[in-house]
């Protein structure tokens, strides 16, 4: 089978994905579960077309490397345009320049990340396609609040109203589709996390990791409040901020000793920190879709305070390796992580049952396998 990935990702990531040297091409724009999932199909002996957008590309570029095929089509963002231009005309531009590259190609499904320009420009091609559901637009709307959102929004119903095959990474999300007109069948199937070993630590170095950005949505700023009285009871303690706006000179440059601000780092960089560093992550976001970030601190054997209440937060923690908590009290954050960091004993087997639960339910082939079953099954119910 051949299928066409279409979806925001990060060409670097893409590359070590799938092991593939992608090092001379367009960037594209940041780091999603596509990489993952093409190097899962590629790997099943599937081939794979994946198609992005890059801010830095002026005209439409296809490169063939082996069984991938990538190919890159202009999106007006920055350094040219800010996020509102292509917004106006509701992503015209962009989606002509995807349905052009979706009908051209040879692939026997299209699987659309993300129900707006993507998706739009699929139910275009006139081409069997499935649609994936990373977020929930009216969620997204009421924490934001600006006429970008509110565009966004009409464009995920115009799409989600045509849409006949439809995928969820969370159940949570599934459960809220008919909110956007669609009423069919919903799979379930999560974001994809490559495999790794955990790395057995001690908890001699209480390092926890928060990532996030500055806005109000990843709420970052109860996990410094909680770290306060961390640090008061483990001095030794230090609280790692990563990601936009988390850098040594923005809103958390003051926020007392053991607090030290990364900003936005590439994904290796990050992946490296959980593997060799974090002892914890503390994550206290108040709406998540399905996120990758947990996935990949559990797979590497590193412990989760949440959201108790944080949509799909509760799907990746589940009952193995992490701690719900009502993330708008600090004190509730802060008594989780102490009974996890002041643990030596338990904390073994609290990094092999978090690595165990993501191999169970998250890792590449087992999420691969079920994409697979439902493009066999859109594709048996299309008609020749």
């Amino acid at each position: 089978m051949k299928v066409l990935l279409a979806g925001p990702l990060e060409t670097k990531a893409l590359g070590q994905s799938t092991g593939i040297d992608l090092s001379d091409l367009p960037s594209a724009t940041t780091q999603t579960p596509l990489g993952p999932l093409a190097g899962g199909l590629l790997a099943a002996g599937h081939q794979v077309h994946v198609l992005t957008m890059d801010p830095r590309i002026e005209e439409p570029e296809e490169h063939v490397r082996g069984p991938l095929t990538l190919s890159f089509v202009p999106i007006r963002g920055a350094p040219r345009y800010r996020a509102r231009v292509r917004s106006r005309d509701l992503f015209a531009v962009e989606i002509a320049h995807l349905e052009a590259v979706m009908r051209g190609s040879d692939s026997d499904i299209i699987h659309a990340n993300w129900t707006y320009e993507y998706a739009e420009a699929a139910i275009r091609s006139r081409r069997p396609m499935v649609a994936t559901m990373h977020d929930l637009g009216w969620d997204i709307l009421f924490n934001f609040r600006d006429m970008y959102r509110t565009l966004r929004l009409l464009m995920k119903y115009r799409a989600m109203l045509r849409v006949k095959a439809l995928t969820a990474v969370a159940p949570f999300m599934a459960r809220k589709a008919w909110n956007y007109g669609y009423f069919g069948q919903v799979d379930v199937i999560p974001n994809p996390i490559e495999p790794v070993p955990p790395r057995p630590k001690a908890l001699d170095r209480p390092i926890i990791a928060t990532i996030g950005n500055a806005g109000r949505l990843k709420n970052v700023v109860a996990s410094v409040a909680a770290f306060a009285r961390i640090r008061a009871a483990l001095p030794s303690a230090e609280l790692h901020l990563f990601g936009p706006g988390l850098d040594p000179e923005g809103q958390f440059r003051d926020a007392g000793p053991g607090v030290v601000c990364h900003g936005n780092v590439p994904h290796g960089t990050l992946m490296a920190f959980l593997e060799e560093e974090a002892r914890l992550i503390v994550h206290p976001s108040r709406i998540e879709g399905c996120p990758v970030i947990l996935g990949e601190a559990k797979m590497r054997g590193v412990p989760v305070v949440a959201g108790a209440r944080s949509g799909g937060v509760e799907y990746v923690v589940g009952n193995c390796g992490g701690v719900l908590v009502d993330i708008e009290k600090p004190d509730e954050i802060a008594d989780a992580a102490l009974r996890i960091l002041s643990n030596p004993a338990a904390y073994p087997a609290l990094q092999q049952v978090a690595h165990e639960d993501v191999m169970a339910r998250f890792a590449t082939a087992q999420v691969t396998s079920r994409y697979v079953k439902v493009y066999e099954r859109v594709l048996r119910a299309t008609p020749r």
